[in-house]
């Protein structure tokens, strides 16, 4: 892997029961983040994360969490009013575009 944008992120299962029986949240002890892991599979180091003051679905503290356990924070974008980036919006193609100019 070159390059991780995210968008919206959420570290947990936000109490849905779907979501827990996907298997994909940590749940406790098991089946945690393995943020080292992740970090090292990405070969250029290039993380991007995104985020809204005001979305509607994943809360402030689930992005942090993320943010945190991957240790971004140049690379970690709090934008305002954006919701759940529903629109398209300049700085992902921003984004996108240094990382097809670093490849």
């Amino acid at each position: 892997m070159h390059g991780v944008v995210l968008v919206s992120a959420t570290y947990s299962d936000l109490g849905d029961a779907h979501e827990r029986m996907s298997g994909y949240y940590p749940q406790g002890d098991t089946n945690p983040y393995l943020f080292q892991d992740m970090l090292t599979n990405c070969k250029r180091e290039c993380w991007y994360q995104f985020h809204s003051d005001d979305d509607p679905f994943i809360p402030l503290y689930e992005a942090e969490k993320i943010r945190d356990g991957l240790g971004l924070s140049s690379t970690y974008n709090m934008l305002s009013g954006r919701s759940h980036f529903f629109d398209y919006f300049d700085e992902l193609e921003t984004v996108i575009d240094v990382l097809i100019s670093e490849d």
